[in-house]
This record gives structure tokens, sequence and C-alpha cells, in this order.
């Protein structure tokens, strides 16, 4: 769909005011699904705008704001096509969607099969053809793409052997290095968020995750939020490994100026001081 089709439904100031709501951001939540486009745009509150796409054309806008309730086309409805079409956008969300439904569809039936190779293979396929087409367009939506491909990682997991999981292990290893938007779900894979553990827990693999990490603070440089969450994924990972503790407490010196070791050492005190109060409360 050419962009002037679209244009032409609006009067030039809502058209205005549409598209400087898309430069502002103000379109959340944008989904393609079939020939939908769905979308929240913020304004004086949260409007929900459904846009219908039949062969590139919308042919059908609905918003639920007052202006657009009267049977006009409003600002968010704009909004929303400017978000939709700008820098190819509409195609990227139509690849994450299909993208999406295959694995959600294809992946469950694999593993009913008795076939987690397959599975993981196509999930990890999925996940590398969306980075290299990420760093085209530096979209922040294949983030849920991504983060897909992880939920899909998981629930394969338990199904792979140990040697699946050495291949696994060395595929994501060689592609932490990579400095684009897909790192993050890596990351959290390999060492764990606030909601999720690490999915390798034995010694072999975290003593490898310790020389990848030393490698990455080596490389942060004086980004200090990368330095800061690197020293901390380190120091996590340390801990799930048989050290002395006389090898963790040199390293939290060696990296106290970094703020995430000083608020773990902090967290430290407070709990041990905690105890200890505790333990005098029961002895009196």
């Amino acid at each position: 769909m050419e962009l002037q089709d679209w244009k032409k439904k609006f009067a030039p100031d809502i058209l205005e005011r549409g598209e400087s709501y898309f430069h502002n951001g103000a379109v959340h939540l944008l989904e393609w699904e079939d020939e939908q486009i769905h979308a929240v745009v913020s304004g004086e509150r949260d409007y929900n705008v459904h846009i219908s796409v039949i062969k590139g054309v919308a042919s059908h806008m609905l918003c639920d704001c007052p202006f657009a309730r009267k049977g006009n086309y409003c600002k968010h409805m704009a909004a929303v096509l400017f978000a939709a079409f700008d820098d190819g956008c509409y195609e990227v969300e139509k690849y994450i969607f299909t993208r999406k439904r295959f694995m959600d569809n294809v992946i469950p039936v694999l593993l009913a099969y008795g076939r987690p190779d397959d599975a993981i293979n196509l999930a990890c396929k999925v996940f590398a053809d969306a980075s290299e087409v990420g760093l085209v367009y530096w979209d922040r939506s294949f983030s849920s793409l991504y983060e897909d491909c992880e939920k899909h990682w998981r629930a394969i997991w338990p199904h792979l052997s140990q040697s699946q999981r050495s291949i696994m292990f060395e595929w994501l290893f060689a592609r932490y290095s990579r400095w684009d938007a897909s790192k993050k779900t890596i990351e959290s894979f390999l060492f764990g968020n606030s909601s999720q553990e690490p999915a390798f827990l034995e010694p072999e693999f975290l003593h490898r995750e310790l020389e990848l990490l030393d490698t990455e603070i080596q490389n942060s440089g004086t980004r200090e939020a990368d330095l800061n969450r690197l020293v901390k994924l380190r120091l996590d990972t340390m801990k799930r490994i048989p050290i002395e503790q006389a090898e963790i407490a040199r390293y939290t010196e060696q990296y106290y100026r970094v703020r995430s070791i000083r608020e773990q050492l902090i967290d430290s005190n407070f709990a041990e001081a905690k105890i200890e109060r505790e333990q005098a409360k029961d002895a009196a």
C-alpha cells in the first residue's frame, strides 16, 4: 500500500497531529495479526486502535477516542498508520508475527514426536535469522521475538541430551560476543535473570561462562553500565561453583569500585546482621 493512499483519508491537520504523535513515541504495543493492526496510542489517556488491512489497503479503522466514535478518522489512527508503514515497520511486524506463530504451532508437535533436536534447531534458526534482520531495522519490536525464542528454548531444554546441550552452549557462546539487540536474550538464558534460573548449571559450563565474562569485562572499557552488569553476572556465577570463599572475597575486593558489588556486600551485611539479631533474640 502506498503511503499517500491512506493519508488521503485524513484531514491535513489531523494527519499532521498523528505524525507528531508517532514521532513523539505515543504509539505502543503495536501488533500485526493476520490482516489486523492493533495498537495503543497515548494521548489524554490511552486509546485502543484497530485497523483492518486488506491487500495492503487500510479498509476499516476503529478508535475509542470521542472524535473517532463520531465517525471521524482521528489522529490516533493516523499515528498507528505512520508507525505501521514508515520505514518498513509493517513488514517487520508481519515478519515477527509469522515466525512466532510458526514456532508456537510446530515446536510442540516436534516435542510430542520425540524430536527435541529438530525443535531446538528450529528455534535457533528463527533466532539467528531474526538477529540478522534486526540489524537492518534495529527495531525494538524484535525483542519480543527473541524473548519468544527463549521461551521455546526453555520448553525444549528438559528434552535435550547432554551432548545436545553442549552443542547449544557452544552456539550461544559464539553468538554472545555479538553486540546487537539479541544479546540480552542470550545473556538471560546463559546466566538467568530475576525470574528465571540459568539453563546451564553444570560446573563444566559454569567455568566456561567465567571465561566468557572475563573476556566481556576486559572489552567493556569505560562503559560503566556494562561493567556493572557483567561483574555482577560473574560474581553470581562464581557462587554457583564450589569456589573457595577466599577467592570470592578477592574478587569482590578487586571490583569494589563497581556499584553492583557494593550493593551485594551491603545486602549480605544486612542479612548477616539480621540473622545475628534473631539468634541473639532466640538465645535470650
